[in-house]
């Protein structure tokens, strides 16, 4: 699930970004796509960032297991 929020709040924040300066300076809907297409490229770095941490975190963790089992 954590992955999903990390990969969607990109779009969202991206999206509403946009659409604020759209209406700010009424150049619907330039902004919007330009900022929902960067919120799209930092969605998918921050889920690529958390999925390595994750592989990283479970791996250190069968690591241990397997060095504690002997």
């Amino acid at each position: 699930m954590r992955l999903g929020v990390e990969f969607v709040s990109g779009f969202v924040v991206g999206g509403l970004i946009g659409w604020a300066l759209d209406r700010w300076f009424g150049t619907r809907p330039w902004f919007m796509v330009v900022f929902f297409l960067l919120g799209a490229a930092a969605g998918t770095v921050n889920l690529i960032r958390a999925a390595r941490r994750l592989q990283a975190e479970a791996e250190a963790s069968e690591e241990q297991n397997s060095s504690t089992r002997g």
